[in-house]
């Protein structure tokens, strides 16, 4: 998921930017994409992530202790920074917007989830809970990564500050009947 994130969604969240170049060649988008700190980054830590996993050496336990560390700190310091920008005035000037979204998130994803989930034959796989891992996750706020890729393209910050807040405060309405739904399944 994260490489999708860093490999797919920035680089098209960048493009989007207003210093983006229409008309550029494929190639020249490409090598753009390559030398986004974001993107190299992002991409480099999920390959090196994925060849150490697989890879026979284990972890040192050293990473523990320190990951308990440095997981919240580094959460608290992008709160920190996303919440500096954040104007919770601003919500009310895409409400519309908002509604939309939510209709999309939390009517459409599910629906099409749970669709694809019964093709797939999700139900009859440890008593259903592949069906409903993914029906709860597909009903999950707007990420936070978007205010992140808002913040770092210079996008439109409260749009998506405020799609972020909506449907994080929309998810306390919309799990019960989520559960009440996935406990009749």
């Amino acid at each position: 998921m994260r490489l999708l994130y860093y490999g797919l969604g920035y680089p098209i969240a960048n493009s989007y930017n207003d210093n983006f170049v229409k008309g550029k060649r494929v190639a020249e988008r490409i090598i753009e994409i390559a030398r986004d700190p974001f993107f190299y980054t992002g991409v480099g830590a999920v390959v090196v992530g994925l060849f150490l996993n697989l890879s026979p050496y284990e972890r040192p336990k050293i990473y523990g202790p320190i990951n308990e560390i440095l997981i919240p700190l580094s959460t608290f310091i992008l709160l920190f920074s996303v919440g500096l920008n954040l104007k919770l005035s601003r919500v009310y000037q895409y409400i519309k917007q908002c509604c939309y979204l939510s209709i999309i998130k939390f009517v459409a994803v599910p629906s099409t989830t749970l669709l694809v989930a019964l093709l797939l034959n999700y139900q009859s796989i440890n008593q259903g809970l592949p069906l409903k891992v993914s029906l709860i996750m597909s009903a999950m706020p707007v990420a936070f990564n978007s205010v992140i890729a808002a913040n770092i393209y210079n996008l439109n910050v409260d749009l998506v500050n405020s799609c972020w807040i909506f449907t994080t405060i929309g998810i306390v309405f919309v799990l019960p009947i989520l559960l009440l739904g996935i406990n009749l399944l």
